[in-house]
Parts: structure tokens; sequence; C-alpha cells
């Protein structure tokens, strides 16, 4: 079973571009997001675009809470309904899958 809007991020984020950054040690690459020709915070495009909610427990930026907080008033994504938070989506299923074996 899989959560409402799970694989919308997939095709959203196709779009984005990357830009190399720097080249760091070990022949690997340091590079950012690029959308439109600019720099961009993916998970901040996710929850602007009503892809994704803000996990209150870790997010420290008031930023993602505008975002989250615009993307709800206009109902982007997820907003247009009524969702459910993942975390409490994967609790009741994961323990239906527990119950099942």
């Amino acid at each position: 079973m899989i959560q409402l809007y799970s694989d919308w991020k997939t095709v959203v984020l196709g779009l984005l571009g990357v830009v190399v950054a720097s080249m760091l040690p070990f022949g690997r690459l340091a590079a950012a997001p690029n959308l439109h020709g600019q720099i961009v915070s993916i998970n901040l495009e996710q929850v602007r675009r009503g892809l994704a909610w803000v996990y209150v427990k870790y997010a420290r930026s008031p930023e993602m809470f505008a975002a989250e907080r615009d993307a709800r008033h206009a109902r982007r994504g997820l907003w247009a309904d009524l969702p459910v938070e993942p975390w409490l989506w994967r609790k009741k299923h994961l323990s239906q899958v527990k119950e099942a074996r």
C-alpha cells in the first residue's frame, strides 16, 4: 500500500538540474540542486509545492514553516485533501501488516 502523493516527488524533482560546486577528496563531487537557473533546497521546494510535510521535531527554519502554511492555505498538493501525517500513516499501516502475518 502506498500513501497518497508519495510518488509525486519523483516526478517534480525530475525537473531539477544539478550544478557541480566543487571537487571533494577521492574524486567525489559536491553538487547543488538547480531549478530554473537558481540553487534551491529540495526539502523546501517539496514543502512549497505541497508534496511534503515539515517534520516539526527536527525543523528549525522559519522559512520551512511559512512554506507549509502557504501550501496549506493555497490547498496545494496533499493539502487539497484531508491528509494524514506520514508518521501516523506508517504506524497504522505497519501495524496492519504485522497483524496480517
